[in-house]
């Protein structure tokens, strides 16, 4: 009786609450209308807005949160991002609205489907995909912005696009349906491609492949998506033009309109990749086997601090043991580096050669701005080795390096081989500045520490880098 009576209050709790959030909404678009007839009689010119209008720009937008924060789309301050969001596209164009909505209400349930894979894809996937009110400003602060102009322009209302009747509304209507179709674009490709792709992704600046959820991989299905995200959004903008334009037939066809916003959402996933493959951190925690955003969980990435000739060195030291699974995000490690250390077995001819494959793609990336560092480890081993000193030295001159020999399990050669790196960098970056100061530029002296490379077979090795096992 007693959990009836429970149920029973709960209910009329929750229906009392939802009668006093509908007379605040009323109140407030009463409010709104006031403001709005006492300008338009002051200034003259305005066209007062309709209280209906009012109603419908503050009550739906909060149905539309509280529903999205009930099932956890949305945390407390993505909700009151979305209000603010929601309220400006809505009073300006329905046009705006139904698109907003459409991208979020298709976005949040491609963040749910499939969860159970995302989550061992994706180290920092939230159940339900809350979104905070940083994620719901990056897909809606430049839609909010236009709105806004929109409104200074032409006024809240619906127009058809048409540049020889309303030049710069009609642009300002493109824009906005470009970054939401841009929105949904990238966010379709980064829901369906990894749980759908039969293949692994690519990084969009080398082509290689990549582990899934590395920034700026695509895949043939991600960019399908991406394609078809901003299509659903030309296609929402389209439909509500239908519904609500009255002058469609003395203007311009609207159905481009859903060409466009294909266009844009592929587009947008492209610059998307392409920003973060260049741009964003991307690392593997060998703890999860997941790829991570932030060097605080990256599993190989350590710092070190020397004393050279009275300069304080700080090291920022990324060391990819030469495991396969580094191999493909080579490029988003080494692309800001000042120096790389490429270690070799010298009992192992293949991992030889596997270092004179790092050196190319170096130099193709790098040109001569970054100081390479040969090493054959495993001196201590010397009666096995099938790596000549003289083969190794001669490579190393080619293609200007230096060679050096060590012995992880001795420690042996170690220190000096960081020593004299870390003089190296030092020297380099000096030329760079006394070039700067001549008027030249080199990015050199900005980059942003040792790449260590070891290429020694995995099975021999406890450590990784240059300390490997010997």
């Amino acid at each position: 009786m007693s959990d009836a009576a429970g149920r029973a209050r709960t209910r009329c709790l929750r229906m009392i609450a939802h009668v006093a959030l509908l007379s605040l909404a009323l109140c407030i678009s009463l409010a709104f209308w006031v403001v709005s007839l006492t300008a338009s009689t002051y200034y003259g010119n305005l066209q007062p807005i309709s209280p209906w209008r009012w109603l419908f720009s503050v009550v739906v937008p909060v149905l539309i949160v509280s529903n999205g924060f009930k099932k956890k789309s949305l945390d407390h301050s993505g909700a009151l991002g979305g209000l603010v969001v929601g309220f400006i596209l809505t009073i300006a164009n329905f046009s705006f609205f139904t698109s907003l909505l459409m991208f979020f209400l298709s976005s949040s349930k491609l963040t749910k489907w499939k969860g159970e894979i995302k989550k061992r894809l994706d180290s920092e996937y939230k159940e339900g995909g809350q979104r905070n009110w940083v994620q719901v400003f990056c897909n809606g602060a430049v839609p909010t912005e236009l709105a806004l102009l929109y409104m200074i322009e032409n006024g809240p209302g619906e127009i058809p696009i048409d540049f020889s009747k309303q030049y710069t509304a009609s642009w300002m209507c493109l824009s906005l349906l470009a970054a939401l179709a841009c929105s949904a674009g990238d966010t379709w490709a980064s829901e369906v491609g990894p749980v759908l792709s039969k293949s692994p992704p690519r990084l969009i600046t080398t082509w290689e492949k990549v582990p899934v959820g590395t920034n700026g991989g695509v895949t043939v299905v991600g960019l399908v998506s991406s394609l078809l995200g901003g299509t659903f959004v030309g296609i929402t903008y389209f439909l509500t033009q239908l519904v609500f334009v009255n002058d469609l037939d003395i203007s311009a066809p609207q159905w481009p309109i859903i060409a466009f916003g294909g266009l844009a959402g592929l587009l947008g996933s492209v610059v998307d990749s392409y920003l973060g493959a260049t741009m964003q951190f991307t690392g593997l925690d060998e703890s999860t086997g997941m790829v991570v955003n932030s060097p605080a969980n990256e599993a190989s990435f350590l710092t070190k601090k020397l004393n050279i000739g009275g300069k304080r060195v700080n090291l920022a030291i990324w060391d990819t043991a030469g495991q396969e699974r580094f191999h493909a995000l080579g490029p988003i490690y080494y692309r800001d580096s000042n120096g790389a250390i490429l270690v070799y077995d010298i009992t192992d001819e293949d991992s030889f050669q596997k270092v004179k494959n790092w050196v190319k793609e170096l130099r193709k990336m790098l040109g001569n701005e970054i100081c390479l560092c040969i090493v054959g480890n495993k001196i201590d081993l010397e009666k096995e080795r099938h790596v000549s000193i003289q083969e190794a030295e001669s490579y190393a001159e080619s293609v200007g390096a230096k060679h050096y020999h060590t012995s992880a399990k001795q420690n042996k050669g170690i220190e000096e081989l960081f020593l004299d790196l870390c003089k190296r960098m030092i020297e380099t970056a000096q030329v760079d500045e006394r070039a700067k100061g001549n008027g030249s530029s080199q990015p050199g002296a900005a980059r942003r520490g040792v790449q260590i490379i070891d290429d020694e077979p995995q099975a021999q090795s406890s450590g990784g880098g240059c300390c490997s096992s010997g």
